[in-house]
């Protein structure tokens, strides 16, 4: 069965434009695994064994939320960038 056209149009420009594309992938991968990683560490149950566990997951909260906020900014940028 062949390929339908637009899967083998895109694929071809992303091969074509691997120069901008893949920084962008790489960078928001990046972005992605931080923000999972601190609210991962924040929603662990095993962290209520933890000395301090209440200041921890306050600091874990605000974390993300401003992790959040710098992802939104290098996500905008980068696709002004990638546009």
């Amino acid at each position: 069965m062949r390929k339908p056209i637009c899967l083998k149009l895109a694929w071809q420009t992303l091969v074509r434009n691997s120069r901008i594309t893949l920084p962008y992938l790489f960078g928001s991968t990046v972005i992605i695994s931080l923000l999972y990683s601190i609210v991962a560490l924040g929603n662990n149950p095993g962290m209520q064994s933890v000395y301090g566990y209440d200041i921890l997951t306050s600091i874990l909260s605000v974390g993300s939320i401003v992790v959040s906020f710098f992802a939104v900014i290098f996500f905008f940028y980068l696709n002004s960038i990638l546009i």
